[in-house]
């Protein structure tokens, strides 16, 4: 089998430069909250315990705080116009561990997605896919914090939920033109074993609350 290694090498360094962007972002989302919930009302992680699940009526919770009582109000996102409706959502994003035990655990997000969503394949429970719920899509991503000394024992396992509105982070990006349109990456290939590749990129919390 032939390969060709400049594409290769092109190819592998998109993947690598997709995942080092998605790091990059919720570190810095991560660095920046100031306002925290705990599940059932703990005061901090070192009361944590184990059966500490999150819920549907948790992420109502952060949601409700956002668009009301934080200061300043933190808006939702314009996702998209339905005939003459215009359709706003939070985005809240969770560990894949914490996504599956909201679907084993959570009975209102298994009625929610077994009776309120679609009929068939297409549907959340047999597509994988998480739910939109009060005004919220929710997603799953691997890269979300997770820890391993909570608890009053330092042995129970957790993570940190992002509830994201308008403008969450900002992504500023360097570059320079080529052939005179704007580019921030540019492809050098040497007569040399190896291939370089130019970038710089920065992220930070556009709003927290």
């Amino acid at each position: 089998m032939e390969y060709d290694l400049p594409v290769e090498i092109k190819d592998g360094l998109g993947d690598w430069m997709k995942d080092k962007r998605d790091e990059s972002v919720f570190t810095a989302a991560h660095a920046s909250c100031t306002k925290i919930y705990y599940v059932n009302s703990r005061a901090g992680t070192s009361t944590v315990v184990s059966t500490d699940l999150l819920t549907l009526a948790d992420v109502s919770k952060a949601k409700t705080y956002a668009k009301s009582s934080a200061d300043p109000k933190i808006p939702p996102i314009k996702i998209a116009k339905i005939n003459q409706k215009t359709v706003y959502r939070y985005l809240f994003v969770m560990h894949d561990h914490v996504a599956y035990d909201l679907l084993i655990n959570d009975a209102t997000y298994q009625q929610v997605t077994r009776e309120a969503e679609r009929r068939g394949s297409g549907n959340p429970l047999f597509a994988g896919a998480l739910i939109d719920w009060d005004g919220c899509f929710l997603f799953d991503h691997d890269n979300v914090s997770v820890f391993s000394g909570w608890g009053a024992s330092s042995d129970v396992y957790g993570a940190e939920s992002l509830l994201c509105g308008r403008q969450a982070v900002i992504v500023g990006i360097g570059g320079y033109k080529i052939q005179g349109k704007n580019g921030y990456l540019k492809w050098v290939e040497k007569k040399f074993d190896g291939m370089p590749i130019a970038y710089a990129d920065d992220y930070e919390l556009r709003m927290a609350a």
